[in-house]
């Protein structure tokens, strides 16, 4: 998310990345400064890469986030592709291999270097990949995890049973903080997809499934709601600089 979609006393971070549309109102926000209390989080995605050249990928996409932010230092550094075994040509993950020999030392160095707060995975795709790297030392401070009612990754993760609880377990279990994504599941979630999709789409798939929860709404008068393509995310106390 970025600032001004909730209250400024509602926002807990603010989770950037130069591949939104956003980014430009946010480095214009972080001129102004933000609210006391909130943490600065960005991203960037390697995919398959040769080890060697890690360490400058992500030394270079974090300059070019604090030059676009006006910061010199963010609270979490993310890794923003999810980590696999295997991964095939233009596949949106990183391999095991170059996330264990080249991530993990690369992100312990910006830390100790004072350039970053902390660093986090994305922990969705290949669950045993996942589960190894949240229990793998060093280990990640921040994981951003699947949290919704249908426990989907939709169609971030179509590989098979994405075990979305086994992982918050797994992160519970490692002390690595949570990030919740994937709040209403691209929108399955809500009253209505705000975007046309194919029905065997995974959102659409899920928002099939999720007609029980709208009848509930609607017993227990919630307000009808639609899509929006902007997800929120939610803090569950980073370790160990946060007290939330």
């Amino acid at each position: 998310m970025t600032c001004g979609i909730m209250p400024a006393r509602a926002v807990h971070a603010a989770s950037t990345s130069s591949t939104w549309h956003p980014a430009t109102a946010t480095a214009r926000r972080s001129a102004a400064g933000y609210p006391a209390g909130v943490r600065i989080v960005t991203t960037c995605g390697l995919g398959d890469v040769d080890p060697s050249e890690v360490a400058a990928r992500l030394e270079k996409s974090l300059d070019e986030s604090l030059e676009r932010m006006r910061l010199s230092f963010v609270d979490v550094f993310l890794l923003h592709h999810p980590v696999a075994a295997h991964v095939e040509p233009g596949q949106w993950a990183t391999p095991t291999r170059v996330f264990t020999d080249a991530v993990r030392p690369a992100m312990e160095d910006l830390v100790r270097r004072g350039r970053i707060g902390a660093w986090g995975i994305t922990a969705i795709s290949e669950p045993d990949e996942v589960i190894a790297a949240l229990r793998g030392e060093p280990k990640p401070a921040v994981a951003q995890c699947v949290t919704n009612l249908l426990d989907s990754p939709g169609e971030l993760y179509t590989g098979g049973e994405p075990r979305s609880r086994e992982i918050l377990a797994a992160a519970e279990a490692n002390g690595v903080g949570i990030m919740g994504i994937r709040a209403v599941q691209a929108g399955a979630l809500t009253d209505d997809l705000d975007r046309e999709l194919p029905d065997d789409h995974p959102t659409v798939v899920d928002f099939r499934r999720a007609a029980p929860f709208r009848t509930l709404a609607r017993e227990l008068g919630e307000p009808r709601r639609r899509s929006r393509t902007a997800t929120r995310c939610r803090c569950r106390g980073w370790r160990p600089w946060c007290s939330a």
